[in-house]
C-alpha cells in the first residue's frame, strides 16, 4: 500500500525516541570523552540534506547548553573548502551525521576533518556497521531508528534528540535532561491530536506555496519541514528565519501561500506582528502550539512547559505529517519519492579534491 512504511515510521516515533534516549544513557561515558581532556574550543556538525538541517538545530542546542561555539556545515563544503572551516591547529569536535552512515560526502568530510591536528571526530547514525564509524573516536548507533522508507522521519527526530540528551548530560543540567524524557510523550500527543487537522490542510488544493518560519533552534526544523514537503509531496516549499522573511521574501505572499510558523519565546510580539502583516497580504497562517488571532489553524503541540531548545524535536513531527498527507492526497507514494534513493553514494576522491586537508592551506 502506498505510504504505508512512511506512515508507520512517523507513528512509531514515541517508542523509537524512548529507545534512543536509552541508547545514549548506555554510552554516555564514551560520549563524555569527546568533550573532555581538554574540552573542544568549538563544535562543527556536518551531514547532507536532512542530516545537515538536523545539525543546524543541534548546533543551536550545543551552543545554548554548553556555551561553546557550534555550527553546522554541509559535508561537501568541508571537502571543498576545509580551510574555511578548520584552523590549522585548532581543537574542534566534529560530529558527522548520516542515517545510513554511508553517505559519500559525509564519510569524506570526516576524513578531511581528521587530517587537521587537534580535531576529534564523533559520528551518529542508525547503523552499527556505519562507514563513518571508522574515522570516529566515538560512534553512536541508533539501530532502532533506522527506516525502510527513503525519506527521513524517525531517524531525524531520534538522532536530534540523542544529541540533545548528550548536550544536556555534558552540561550537567538535570532540568534539561528531564525535558528530554518528556519529548516522546509530547510527540505521541502531537500525532494523536493533529492528524485530522493536518489531513484537512493537505486536502486544500488552493495552496500553491508553502513557507516555513523558524528562528534559533527551530530554523533547522523549518528547513527540514520544507524539505519533507518537497520530497514527499513535490510541492514548492521554502524555509526562512522568521524575522528575515520581512526583508524581501514577503513579496511572494498571497492567498495561495500557506505560512507555517514555529513559535519562539524570544520573538514574542515581533512574531505576532509579522504574522498579522502576512495575513494582511491574504496569506494563510498556521502556527504550532501558539494561539495567534490571525492564524487559520493552531496545531495542538503541548509544549508550554518547555523552552525553544527543549521542544524543538516535537516541532518537526506536524511538518512530517502534513507532507505525508499532502503526498497521499496527490496520489503520490511517499515511500518511494521521485528521483530519490535512501543512500547517496557518489565517486569522490577526497585527497584529489581542491581542499583535501591542512596541506592545502
Amino acid at each position: 500500500m502506498p505510504g504505508e512504511r512512511t506512515w508507520s515510521e512517523i507513528r512509531s516515533q514515541p517508542q523509537v525516541l524512548k529507545a534512543a534516549i536509552s541508547e545514549v544513557e548506555s554510552y554516555l561515558r564514551d560520549a563524555e570523552r569527546m568533550f573532555s581532556a581538554p574540552p573542544p574550543r568549538e563544535i562543527v556538525l556536518t551531514g547532507c540534506g536532512s542530516s545537515y538541517y538536523l545539525g543546524l538545530s543541534a548546533a543551536s542546542i550545543f551552543s545554548k547548553f554548553l556555551r561553546l561555539p557550534a555550527r553546522s556545515v554541509p559535508a561537501s563544503e568541508i571537502i571543498l573548502y576545509p580551510e574555511t572551516v578548520f584552523a590549522r591547529n585548532g581543537s574542534t569536535l566534529v560530529i558527522g551525521i548520516s542515517r545510513s552512515g554511508e553517505t559519500s560526502e559525509t564519510v569524506a568530510a570526516l576524513k578531511v576533518a581528521a587530517s587537521f591536528a587537534g580535531n576529534r571526530i564523533m559520528s551518529v547514525s542508525c547503523s552499527k556497521d556505519a562507514e563513518i564509524a571508522a574515522t570516529a573516536g566515538f560512534h553512536l548507533a541508533l539501530a532502532d531508528s533506522d527506516e525502510a522508507s527513503v525519506v527521513m522521519t524517525r531517524s531525524f527526530t531520534s538522532m536530534l534528540l540523542a544529541l540533545q540528551a548528550i548536550a544536556a548530560a555534558i552540561a550537567g543540567d538535570s532540568r534539561r535532561s528531564r525535558a528530554v524524557h518528556q519529548v516522546p510523550y509530547i510527540v505521541e500527543q502531537v500525532i494523536q491530536r493533529n492528524a485530522g487537522a493536518l489531513e484537512k490542510l493537505a486536502a486544500d488544493k488552493s495552496v500553491a506555496r508553502y513557507v516555513t518560519l523558524g528562528s534559533g533552534p527551530a530554523y533547522g526544523i523549518a528547513c527540514e519541514g520544507a524539505l519533507k514537503m518537497t520530497e514527499m509531496a513535490l510541492e514548492t516549499a521554502q524555509p526562512f528565519y522568521t524575522l528575515e522573511f520581512r526583508h524581501g521574501p514577503k513579496s511572494l505572499v498571497d492567498k495561495s501561500t500557506l505560512v507555517i510558523s514555529i513559535p519562539s519565546d524570544a520573538l514574542a510580539e515581533q512574531e505576532t506582528s509579522l504574522l498579522e502583516e502576512l495575513r494582511g497580504f491574504s496569506g494563510r497562517i498556521v502556527t504550532l502550539g501558539k494561539a495567534v488571532s490571525c492564524a487559520e489553524v493552531v496545531l495542538d503541540v503541548p509544549v508550554e512547559s518547555l523552552d525553544d531548545w527543549d521542544r524543538v524535536v516535537a516541532m518537526v513531527v506536524p511538518l512530517q505529517m502534513l507532507a505525508y498527507f499532502k503526498a497521499m492526497k496527490k496520489n503520490l507514494d511517499p515511500d518511494t519519492p521521485k528521483h530519490l534513493s535512501q543512500v547517496v553514494r557518489i565517486d569522490l576522491d577526497v585527497l584529489g579534491s581542491s581542499g583535501g586537508g591542512p596541506e592545502a592551506l
